[in-house]
């Protein structure tokens, strides 16, 4: 992905208070193809756009002129999860159709879909496509959370998603793994559950 960043100078902005559907409608009026996409819907209200520098300033003043609250460029170094990203997404396919992977009866929500995978061919198209297609996590929680799912667990730095999934509506418990102390955590909201 650094390979991609530095081939294709891009950059993500934040667009605060917009539906999902409004942005995709703005990016789409837009109408520059090859510099602004749609990249993130993280929670309703918030939604990343990503792109060139010229799609970005061209998005951003699009997105004000559609009511946005606010529009705040994001600190990264190149455009994720756009068509920006074509060189890593090319590179790292010849890995995922290398990788092993066995058939599960257990369901995969996937970034791309925001829907649930159960196949492997589906899978391996879809780590592939992650790397240029937009990340749907709004929609993938809103199905784990129509599906039953009882409990969310973050692992890794921060509480973003977890903030994420309070804004979209999540009743369930989320954890948030930062460190081998949050491990405690976890098991005893476990020992809770099945109470």
């Amino acid at each position: 992905m650094n390979d991609a960043c530095e081939a294709a100078r891009g950059a993500m902005a934040v667009i605060l208070g917009l539906d999902a559907e409004v942005v995709e409608a703005m990016v789409k009026e837009v109408n520059l193809p090859n510099d602004l996409w749609a990249a993130n819907y993280n929670c309703p209200g918030q939604v990343v756009i990503s792109g060139t520098p010229k799609g970005i300033e061209a998005g951003s003043i699009a997105a004000k002129a559609k009511g946005a609250k606010r529009v705040l460029p994001l600190p990264v170094h190149g455009a994720f999860h756009s068509g920006l990203m074509k060189l890593a997404e090319d590179r790292l396919s010849v890995y995922i159709e290398n990788a092993s992977l066995k058939e599960s009866g257990v369901e995969l929500v996937m970034n791309v879909t925001g829907a649930p995978v159960l196949n492997t061919k589906e899978i391996r198209l879809n780590l592939i496509k992650q790397v240029t297609q937009a990340v749907r996590w709004e929609q993938g929680i809103r199905y784990m959370m129509k599906a039953g799912v009882e409990m969310f667990v973050e692992l890794g730095c921060g509480k973003a998603l977890s903030g994420f999934n309070k804004r979209i509506g999540v009743t369930a418990p989320c954890i948030s793994l930062e460190n081998i102390k949050d491990i405690a955590i976890l098991e005893e909201q476990l020992k809770l559950g099945t109470s």
